[in-house]
């Protein structure tokens, strides 16, 4: 099963791939269906990178030191019980 299946497969409150392929509009898509989307903040950050996993054709973002993905949703606040998951791959070597 593909890895965004499997993500969805668990009812995600939101699911930021960070795989906009639309061109920047200053959204970050949530790829679950509650349609929470998010809004890439700040400078420093590169749309349309190759992604980590291998197979998977979805491209990821490059940020710099600044960059972020921000998300108001009332929901997260409401939330218990909350799980983050986060790949990343960084080029820092200390």
């Amino acid at each position: 099963m593909p890895y965004a299946s499997e993500v969805l497969a668990d009812s995600p409150l939101i699911y930021h791939r960070l795989a906009d392929n639309t061109g920047y509009s200053g959204a970050c898509d949530d790829a679950s269906p509650n349609n929470r989307d998010g809004v890439y903040s700040a400078s420093g950050f590169n749309q349309q990178q190759t992604g980590l996993l291998v197979g998977d054709p979805d491209k990821c973002v490059q940020f710099a030191a600044f960059g972020k993905v921000e998300n108001y949703s009332s929901a997260l606040v409401q939330t218990q019980d909350l799980t983050f998951e986060c790949w990343f791959k960084s080029t820092a070597t200390t």
